[in-house]
């Protein structure tokens, strides 16, 4: 929608509708087992991995993205032997104004740059003209 400021010059409006769900997300807490020197995965003496505090993560998880899908294809590449620390999961909102409504503003090319420092230069040269003389 376009709108008229006092001023006279046109401004648009943009609003966006979403669902509560489009701004949730789950952070969850990825902890990553420790392995010895055969690569193989440490246990305790219960036969639970042992885990390396060094290597915990945290995933954010937009809330309508498959948590499966999106741990197998960004974690477990990285990380094969994950565990994900339920208790620790955390459920969270955020509205990311920039990624929401940043509309973007190609740049001038640097030829166009160029012309005009050469005529601020130009400007200023004779403005030390006048004062100078």
């Amino acid at each position: 929608m376009t709108q008229t400021a006092a001023d006279g010059t046109e401004i648009r409006v943009e609003s966006k509708v979403r669902e509560n769900d489009y701004f949730k997300y789950s952070k969850l807490f990825i902890m990553n087992p420790e392995r010895d020197e055969t690569g193989n995965v440490k246990r305790d003496s219960k036969g639970r991995p042992v885990i390396d505090k060094s290597l915990n993560d945290t995933e954010i998880i937009p809330w309508l993205t498959d948590r499966n899908e999106y741990l197998q294809k960004n974690v477990a590449p990285y990380s094969p032997d994950f565990i994900v620390d339920e208790k620790k999961t955390k459920i969270g909102y955020e509205i990311p104004f920039t990624r929401e409504f940043y509309k973007y503003t190609p740049l001038k090319p640097s030829a166009d740059i160029f012309e005009e420092l050469k005529a601020l230069e130009q400007q200023e040269a004779e403005i030390m003209n006048k004062i100078l003389h």
